[in-house]
């Protein structure tokens, strides 16, 4: 468009919304617009039109100056839309809430709802956790084809929800009920399914089991009969997963990962040229980065060494950061490992543009181990980021944004807790572990699907810990040994414990994929 039509254009538009422009002012439009392209123009004059709306005005008449401030406050809300690489700490988590009248998920602020806070009044919060969770995974399955009618179509068999109170109701023996419920332990030695009507004991004597890690805490599905107070279930499976698209296409593109932006990461059309311009980018994950210990530390300068010629994105280092007793003299000796690891990094001037991620683990400083679990003290940290000024410590979870990708980063021994604490081993359908871990967390749609003795969680801060709708990575540090799977679109990384065989998981965006990497002995 050449300058006259453009200018013209301009003139009618801001008539239009009941503004004069200036003859200088007009121009500085029209020499800011020809500076993008011609599919922007219109995005850029409705950005300019709804900023200047919100500015306090005498007049109608638009000046030179007006227009150049506004300009400028339009840019800055730009760059930081595009900004590629964000961290998220879990107490800044935005918190939604499934509003079961209107059928969508709505920001808690919208609703009236107070502010979050770590020490809640009452218990009500305790149990609004698993009634959120409840309606969470309810209503994905009320949408999922097996549950929305009565029947069978094409040859497949439909299903009908019913809750427990259908059956503390009944007097008659009922059959083929499909209740979803959370497994619970009200009696010690007997299990029950419970759902927001009441609790139902089970008898699981003759269960089935499909694929998935079992535990108090999950909810599950359970089909089978009832009579004389109990529920005999014949088969338990978790409820049916969701992935990120079917999610959107039914609730829209809102942004539920966090940060400025109202629509997420993935329907950002510049984040999306933006990450295919960036395609040399990875991520580094370690976990159980033991800095009290010297070989780990020669590891390390090594592995940074490594890594001069092709610096990665980021390092993401996750705890424990030390396997000493804690005592009088650990934060301070957790203080000076830190400053040997900023001495050894600094000695690298090649990884000077890498940022630098730290996630505390289960066993580190802090003030209580309750999750979300807090950032290492500034004490710790403080002389660190003076030398490393691109490094983060953040919570554990934490949250991270790599253009259109969304990752989570959780440290917490979650497999070994569900294989402790389940009702049974998964060892008949498949005899690998790691594929019934991420099948549990995908379907319960959260990272700790534990009854809260096993792993407590701050009740009102429960949403950090959520899955849904699905990120395009879940990196789950545990003690287990390494591995990394794809289910629905979602990587799952574990990258194992660092200090046992120097092993550590390298993921390229641009492919989606994970490498395994080490360093051994003759590296």
């Amino acid at each position: 468009m050449e300058r006259a039509p453009l200018k013209q254009k301009v003139n009618s538009t801001f008539r239009l919304n009941g503004y004069t422009l200036k003859s200088e002012a007009a121009n500085y439009v029209v020499e800011a617009l020809l500076q993008v392209s011609e599919q922007q123009r219109q995005l850029w004059l409705d950005k300019i039109l709804l900023t200047i709306q919100k500015q306090p005005l005498d007049s109608c008449n638009i000046d030179r100056e007006l227009i150049r401030s506004v300009l400028q406050d339009c840019v800055s809300e730009t760059r930081g839309e595009v900004d590629f690489f964000m961290v998220f700490d879990a107490f800044s988590f935005p918190s939604f809430t499934y509003c079961t009248n209107k059928q969508k998920f709505l920001k808690d602020d919208l609703l009236g709802l107070p502010p979050k806070s770590i020490l809640p009044d009452g218990v009500a919060s305790k149990a609004e956790v698993f009634r959120s969770r409840y309606h969470l995974i309810q209503q994905r399955c009320l949408r999922n084809e097996l549950f929305r009618a009565e029947g069978a179509v094409g040859g497949r068999r439909r299903f009908r929800l019913q809750p427990v109170e259908l059956l503390l109701g009944s007097s008659s023996r009922l059959t083929d009920v499909l209740v979803l419920g959370m497994l619970t332990q009200l009696t010690e030695g007997k299990f029950f399914l419970e759902d927001p009507t009441g609790a139902v004991q089970l008898n699981l004597d003759d269960t089935k089991f499909p694929i998935g890690m079992f535990s108090e805490g999950c909810f599950v599905l359970c089909e089978g009969s009832y009579d004389d107070n109990v529920f005999d279930c014949t088969v338990m499976g978790f409820p049916p997963a969701e992935d990120a698209e079917t999610f959107r296409n039914h609730f829209g593109n809102q942004n539920m990962f966090g940060g400025p932006n109202h629509i997420c990461a993935r329907a950002n059309t510049e984040l999306q040229v933006l990450e295919k311009q960036l395609d040399g980018s990875m991520f580094v994950f370690l976990s159980d980065v033991w800095l009290n210990q010297p070989q780990v530390m020669d590891r390390l300068r090594r592995l940074f060494d490594g890594f001069k010629d092709s610096p990665p994105t980021a390092f993401v280092m996750m705890g424990n950061f030390s396997d000493a007793p804690r005592n009088a003299n650990s934060y301070k000796e957790l203080r000076n490992h830190f400053v040997l690891l900023g001495e050894m990094v600094a000695k690298v001037p090649e990884l000077k543009a890498s940022r630098f991620v730290f996630v505390p683990g289960p066993t580190d400083p802090g003030i209580a181990p309750i999750l979300p679990r807090a950032p290492l003290p500034a004490y710790i940290s403080a002389e660190f980021q003076k030398r490393i000024p691109n490094s983060v410590f953040t919570t554990n979870p934490c949250r991270i944004q790599f253009c259109s990708q969304e990752m989570v980063v959780f440290r917490e021994n979650v497999l070994s807790k569900l294989c402790r604490h389940g009702i049974y081993y998964p060892t008949e359908n498949c005899p690998d572990i790691p594929p019934h871990f991420v099948t549990t967390l995908v379907s319960q749609c959260h990272l700790a699907p534990l009854p809260p003795h096993v792993c407590p969680v701050f009740w009102q801060h429960d949403h950090a810990l959520r899955l849904y709708p699905l990120p395009d990575v879940i990196v789950c540090g545990d003690k287990f040994d390494h591995y990394s799977t794809t289910k629905l679109g979602c990587t799952v990384i574990n990258p194992g414990s660092f200090h046992k065989e120097y092993m550590f998981k390298v993921y390229l965006p641009s492919s989606r994929t994970c490498e395994n990497s080490q360093i051994s002995d003759d590296s």
